[in-house]
């Protein structure tokens, strides 16, 4: 289907097998370029009822390529595949921006989003490249600009939090709604914006712009999963679980989000949370948050050898992450190496990119300060943690780590307004 788009894209165009082979695979791929290119051709013949020696569609240039030479007859795209569990899913609407009647523009998005939920920095990359090359061959093309708006929110708050990605999100997004302000993935990109470090993590506000994409569609599995995610953070856990699972509906594998290990990590499900980053480690082990979460359950269940060799690992992998680094300091606290633990702390504030998660850093800084009793830093701290955009009350009353807090006025104070705040929030 790619060879097909691309070939009718450059119609009456000679295109080389250089390009076919640039085009479908990456240059570090090594194959038997011309064996699976013939094989290729010889399948889109075959499914166009062609013949090689008299074309109707694909002609052979000997020695240099091919041409496609059949009609074409634009009609509106409908997109229809079943790939992947974050695809922007069959809309019923006859949105006139939400498709692009320009079969190039449309191959483009169709590559780009094939990579947008990757997770790997290489094929978010080139996911946005695609999407952009889509946009700049059709302007009008809303689901493009509402895709790359997403991915390069993805790219700003994942990988790179220069603000070159966080401005091309919010200007893409923006077109997105001015060119279709009921094309639900326009909310969705809006509420990914929301819910990011530039942002401050409104949450309700996201939570809104999710509600309004899925009013608009409902089968739409990374809304739901997006949805899950910011109702973990702020201590709604059973909405979580209900929005991971409706995702896990909507996805031909039935398969719930790993995501859902903060779920069962922050309400106390350690065992659960343990076996489901286990099963995310073996899936994808070079995983960020999966290496982030693995030491985490053995830490609240004291098996701090076994914590110990995964942050090892954790730390070679990421060595100046201060996710790591501060989690590092826990352990240490833990197991009274006080000054070490502070040493970690200190290595933690002296680094402020945290893949978007500066609030899990606070966390952690909070955690040790309360193991060791400095518990008016601890409480501070906690209170960053919150404004920050983690604000998991119950996880608060859970975490080994905090009980020396428990007992204070203010912390006390802290829970209650958060757990009024956010069903007040909520219950609208």
């Amino acid at each position: 289907m790619e060879l097909l788009i691309f070939l009718a894209g450059r119609r009456e165009q000679l295109v080389s097998r250089d390009e076919i082979f640039d085009r479908l695979w990456h240059a570090d791929v090594f194959i038997d370029t011309e064996r699976n290119i013939n094989n290729l051709v010889r399948k889109l013949r075959s499914a166009l009822g062609d013949h090689a020696d008299k074309p109707r569609f694909v002609e052979t240039v000997v020695g240099k390529g091919y041409r496609f030479v059949g009609p074409i007859r634009v009609i509106e795209g409908r997109y229809n595949a079943d790939h992947s569990a974050e695809r922007p899913l069959r809309n019923t609407a006859t949105s006139p921006a939400r498709y692009s009647k320009d079969p190039v523009a449309y191959g483009e998005f169709v590559q780009g989003f094939r990579r947008s939920s990757s997770g790997d920095p290489r094929q978010m990359e080139e996911a946005a490249q695609h999407l952009m090359n889509a946009v700049t061959r059709d302007p009008e093309f809303a689901l493009a600009h509402a895709v790359l708006s997403y991915v390069c929110a993805a790219r700003h708050f994942e990988f790179d939090p220069s603000r070159n990605w966080l401005e091309k999100a919010e200007f893409h997004g923006r077109r997105a709604m001015e060119l279709d302000s009921t094309l639900p993935e326009a909310h969705v990109a809006k509420a990914f914006l929301l819910w990011g470090p530039s942002k401050n993590f409104q949450h309700i506000e996201a939570i809104g712009e999710l509600k309004r994409a899925l009013a608009l569609q409902k089968d739409l599995p990374h809304a739901y999963n997006r949805m899950g995610t910011i109702f973990a953070h702020i201590g709604s856990l059973e909405q979580a679980r209900t929005m991971y699972k409706m995702a896990s509906s909507l996805d031909a594998r039935q398969a719930v989000s790993h995501s859902i290990s903060q779920v069962y990590l922050w309400g106390g499900e350690y065992e659960r949370a343990n076996e489901e980053i286990a099963k995310w480690r073996v899936e994808n082990p070079a995983n960020k948050y999966a290496i982030y979460f693995a030491p985490q359950p053995l830490l609240f269940t004291e098996q701090f050898k076994e914590a110990q060799e995964l942050l090892d690992e954790a730390s070679g992998l990421m060595p100046n992450e201060p996710l790591i680094i501060s989690l590092q300091g826990v352990l240490l606290a833990l197991t009274g190496k006080s000054k070490k633990a502070l040493d970690c702390m200190s290595r933690a504030c002296a680094n402020p990119n945290s893949f978007g998660h500066a609030h899990h850093t606070y966390y952690q800084i909070a955690c040790i300060l309360s193991i060791l009793g400095r518990v008016d830093s601890a409480l501070e701290w906690l209170e960053r943690t919150v404004e920050t955009g983690f604000a998991c009350w119950p996880f608060f009353l859970k975490d080994p780590c905090l009980k020396n807090l428990r007992e204070l006025s203010r912390f006390e104070l802290l829970v209650n307004s958060l757990q009024a705040k956010y069903t007040e929030e909520l219950g609208r």
